[in-house]
């Protein structure tokens, strides 16, 4: 079966039972009822349509050859591994609302962040509420849309001191860097010149509650040799602030597989 000459768009979707390596032309069988749901259903794709498959290693394209009630048949045109994005960037984020952190988790997941950790600090002025399931149908979303399939392990919250402690095990690594987002910070300008000349290994990124945090926690980070970075002039929410460095980082620093 050919792939359709017009079609402009070809969907990705999650498939976790998708084998580590396939050979070309291999045809592959898709029995679970919502993806078949989804591709026949809510996409309505037919036989002849290409789309691609993935799960936590890896992705294929595929061509819809044959669609049943309770089976639907691909044949495989090509595989790969995903890529493994270095730098690591790791976030330490605070509590939101909900709708905020939902888009920090989509935004975070379509620039191919590492992890996501909830960071509990003294004027944080939310609970920690994360669904687990929630937020991980949210990433896939986010991974759908983007093609960007690595998504970011989500980490059990974490207190502020536990983060600092953690911090300064790794403090004597040369190749790992701690940011804070700060409008009192050094310019975000200088500090992504420098690290587009030479980047680590593992960034860490910070960001405050929207009480910032207390001068005793600022101490700490100073002690743990975190770096303060400002990325405006003025006062950014939180979930603002990460979508901002963590496109300037992407950017600036440029991805090695």
């Amino acid at each position: 079966m050919q792939k359709k000459e017009n079609s402009a768009h070809e969907f990705a979707l999650l498939w976790v039972h998708l084998p580590p390596k396939v050979a070309a032309n291999t045809i592959v069988h898709l029995k679970d009822d919502e993806l078949i749901h989804r591709i026949r259903g809510v996409l309505r794709l037919e036989v002849g349509d290409a789309m691609l498959l993935f799960n936590d290693e890896c992705n294929a394209r595929v061509v819809i050859e044959s669609i049943e009630k309770r089976q639907i048949s691909v044949r495989l045109l090509s595989f790969e591994a995903h890529p493994t994005f270095l730098p690591e960037i790791h976030w330490f984020v605070p509590p939101l609302e909900r709708s905020a952190f939902e888009e920090v988790l989509t935004d975070l997941c379509v620039m191919g962040a590492t992890s996501i950790t909830p960071l509990l600090t003294k004027k944080s002025r939310h609970k920690v509420t994360v669904d687990p399931e929630r937020a991980t149908r949210i990433m896939v979303a986010a991974a759908e849309q983007s093609k960007q399939f690595r998504i970011p392990l989500l980490k059990a919250p974490i207190s502020f001191d536990d983060m600092v402690q953690e911090l300064n095990k790794k403090r004597e690594s040369v190749n790992e860097l701690t940011f804070f987002c700060d409008p009192d910070g050094r310019s975000a300008l200088d500090q992504m010149n420098q690290l587009a000349a030479v980047p680590p290994e593992v960034i860490r990124c910070i960001v405050g509650p929207e009480g910032d945090l207390t001068d005793s926690e600022r101490v700490l980070l100073h002690a743990a040799g975190v770096k303060n970075v400002s990325l405006t002039p003025t006062v950014l929410r939180a979930e603002t602030a990460v979508t901002v460095f963590m496109g300037l980082l992407r950017s600036c620093v440029k991805p090695r597989p």
